[in-house]
């Protein structure tokens, strides 16, 4: 487009806002060229509110135009600007067509920036009718058209649109890598305001998963920055978000002042959402302690915001909480009125989770109301929507009704069919919130360690000063006692000479000693980190199993009596399966440890390796069998190596094991024994996952080991293949791995036959 003739006209009229100066403003440009002209009004349309009627009317005063000439770029950007009226009208299907018909026009341009934009638009309005991988999709266009023009901005906002949708889905894993790829570009750019609305979008996540340190964190960071650059409607966001922390922990004064400054700041802000979110959390702070006139007060000032910034989300959610609340209070009817208009509100949008919540409370209402029959419907139908939502707490409040209400029918299988998913669900729940908890403190262990690091640091720079400022008194001493010498007495050069190599010795013993300290220091490093994996090990996947052993015994011993033979053999199989996978685990753990401390002893004797691998593969039968895989063992040759058996078993058992593991059902594992030069070969190939050659790089090692599921979400450390590693190196083999993502791995041994 053509901007330098035009761009004192855009600066002298950007505060107009009303028809009659739009008028004035196309009569002032009418001596322009007609693509001047166009251009001017396009440019001009974005001094204006998106939403308001006046930007549809410039943009399609510069379609009708631009038609006119076939100025093809024009056209697509005019489409591009009336689309995003039109999703401001919540006319999306509209929106979406004639993004569609601009992007015809502006992809035979170079206007690599615009185009950025249209596909940023265009997830905008897919998502808002529910189509989230076509979303996702165009959001991803977006980011390669404006890595291409170098556009830091638009590719902090189309990763961070992506992360809304992975979040807004359940999926925070994938929200959380979006999020981080939009705070890299934006702590590039420095802008506070976007790096804080990252901040806050990632203490969400943190959240939702309870892990409140890591969330608390976040939320300061966010405040920080917000309260920096004097952003009210961000103070007021976070500060809420805050509260609602507090509130979770039932520390309620602190909870009800933030929500009370969140407030303050809101109104400041005059955002009318903002405003409706701090009613929202004040309403829920009185609601916990039971002060419900108060809490139905503010819950009605939030519904009353949210309903004239006509935001959906908060809509829907006070009118959800008001029917919770007054199913407390006991005022069913009123309860359900609002209820019914929260569905009203969802359903179109589908909007799973709230209808699922909905129906959960509306059959709390037929229960209370004696309709039992209804109450199991209302039910039935919340839990079909809710699985298909990722929230493990609304399943676990679904199956516990229903157990009770199918008991209130005296339908008792299915109470206990209920119950039964109910404590498979709690129990998920509960590992869940250990496992949060965990990670929480390791992080709050971590900020002590980073703490102590610090104090460390410092003591250790307070020490080289006074060094440095020890030697500097000493060299200016020796300075003035060498002087001296030297002009008085001659007949001690020797001595003096004898003295400075005595002091260059003692410095080189200083660096020395250095030296040892640094070497010293990286071998502690190596320890730590070694322990922490040990740990992790540990902690982790040692206590999962435990727990899932305990869940087990529980469950036997609470069902006993009720329970049939094929459940308890079922049960029992259970835990067998997880008592022998721990079994294995602990083994590879002090096999390990042994190494790393210098126990393990080799004991040599002849062994013949077909016999020895033949029994290795019997041992994984019946799990190769589960999963439709065949092994091939080509081991024709007789091979014997002088080493020790104990070591060879593990090492064999391990490759086997992890082949087993990453292979798909209904594949092959081909397993080959052979001599070569000098050398006995040991060969496992599986057509499985794969790995790509970041994973390859890490195989061994245990301070960046991550373990990934198998095929059917076999868990697992990655210490089989770390030991695997430490022990064919400890009898003189090597390994080596070839592998490719979805083709499959190789894993190649090579033994001395003399050893």
């Amino acid at each position: 487009m053509i901007f330098k003739k035009i761009a004192f006209y855009i600066i002298f009229f950007l505060s107009v806002v009303n028809a009659q100066q739009v008028k004035e403003f196309l009569r002032t440009i009418s001596s322009l060229s007609e693509k001047e002209q166009i251009d001017s009004i396009i440019n001009y349309s974005y001094t204006i509110k998106n939403s308001s009627p006046l930007f549809k009317e410039l943009n399609d005063s510069a379609y009708n135009k631009a038609f006119k000439l076939d100025y093809k770029e024009a056209i697509g950007i005019s489409l591009s600007n009336l689309g995003l009226w039109d999703n401001y009208q919540k006319d999306f299907n509209e929106a979406i067509r004639k993004y569609d018909l601009a992007k015809s026009y502006i992809e035979k341009t170079d206007r690599f920036l615009e185009l950025g934009l249209l596909y940023n638009r265009y997830g905008n309005a897919l998502h808002q009718i529910n189509k989230n991988s076509e979303a996702i999709n165009n959001f991803k266009k977006s980011i390669e058209l404006r890595k291409s023009i170098d556009d830091k901005v638009g590719i902090g906002y189309a990763y961070t649109n992506i992360g809304l949708i992975y979040w807004r889905t359940g999926r925070y894993d994938s929200a959380l890598v979006n999020y981080e790829e939009a705070l890299k570009v934006r702590l590039l750019l420095d802008d506070k305001k976007l790096i804080a609305s990252n901040y806050n979008n990632i203490a969400v996540l943190y959240y939702h998963w309870g892990r409140f340190e890591e969330a608390l964190d976040f939320y300061l960071k966010s405040y920080e920055l917000r309260k920096s650059i004097d952003d009210y409607y961000g103070l007021a966001i976070v500060l809420n978000n805050i509260g609602l922390i507090n509130l979770d922990r039932n520390e309620l004064s602190e909870a009800k002042e933030n929500f009370y400054e969140a407030l303050i700041f809101a109104k400041k802000s005059e955002d009318q959402s903002a405003i409706g979110y701090s009613y929202n959390g004040i309403a829920s702070s009185f609601k916990t302690e039971k002060l419900y006139d108060s809490a139905y007060y503010y819950y009605q000032q939030s519904l009353n915001q949210y309903s004239k910034a006509d935001h959906f989300g908060g809509m829907v959610l006070n009118l959800i909480n008001l029917g919770d609340l007054l199913i407390e209070m006991k005022l069913y009817q009123e309860a359900e009125e609002y209820l019914d208009e929260a569905l009203k509100l969802s359903e179109p949008r589908s909007e799973n989770l709230r209808i699922a919540q909905v129906y959960l409370y509306k059959s709390d209402i037929r229960s209370e109301n004696n309709k039992k029959y209804e109450a199991v419907a209302l039910l039935e139908k919340s839990l079909e929507i809710a699985k298909g939502v990722n929230k493990i707490d609304l399943l676990v409040s679904i199956y516990e009704r229903l157990s009770d209400r199918y008991s209130d029918i005296n339908n008792f299988s299915k109470a206990l069919e209920y119950y039964k998913l109910f404590k498979i669900e709690s129990d998920k729940l509960t590992a869940e919130k250990n496992s949060n908890k965990m990670l929480e403190i390791q992080f709050e262990n971590q900020k002590a360690k980073e703490l102590k690091e610090k104090e460390i640091l410092l003591e250790k720079e307070e020490a080289q000063t006074n060094l440095f400022i020890t030697i500097a008194v000493a060299f200016a001493v020796l300075a003035i006692v060498l002087t001296f010498i030297i002009i008085y007495i001659k007949r001690s050069a020797r001595i003096l000479e004898i003295k400075n190599e005595e002091i260059q010795n003692q410095k080189k013993l200083l660096e020395l000693q250095k030296e040892e300290l640094n070497n010293k220091n990286e071998e502690l490093n190596e320890v730590n980190n070694t322990k922490d994996k040990f740990f992790s090990i540990l902690a982790h996947d040692l206590k999962n199993p435990f727990g899932a052993l305990i869940g087990y015994t529980s469950l036997l011993l609470d069902e006993i009596e009720i329970l049939d033979k094929t459940e308890i053999k079922d049960i029992v199989e259970k835990t067998n399966s997880v008592s022998n996978n721990s079994f294995q685990l602990l083994e590879n753990l002090l096999s390990w440890a042994r190494s790393q401390t210098g126990v393990l002893t080799i004991n040599h004797k002849e062994i013949e390796l077909s016999n020895l691998i033949n029994e290795t593969t019997t041992l994984f039968h019946d799990i190769a069998v589960s999963k439709n895989i065949n092994i091939k063992c080509n081991l024709n040759e007789k091979v014997v190596i002088n080493s020790d058996e104990d070591i060879l078993r593990t090492i064999f058992r391990n490759v086997i094991s992890n082949a087993i593991k990453f292979s798909y059902q209904k594949s092959k594992i081909d397993i080959t024994l052979f001599k070569q030069n000098g050398n006995a070969v040991f060969e496992v190939q599986d057509y499985g996952m794969g790995m790509d050659a970041e994973t390859l790089d890490s195989l061994f090692r245990i301070d960046v080991n991550i373990s990934n599921l198998g095929t059917n979400n076999e868990k697992g450390t990655g210490l089989g293949l770390i030991l695997t590693n430490e022990f064919v190196q400890k009898i003189n083999g090597k390994i080596y791995v070839e592998s490719s993502p979805n083709l499959g791995s190789k894993f190649t041994i090579l033994l001395p036959l003399n050893n």
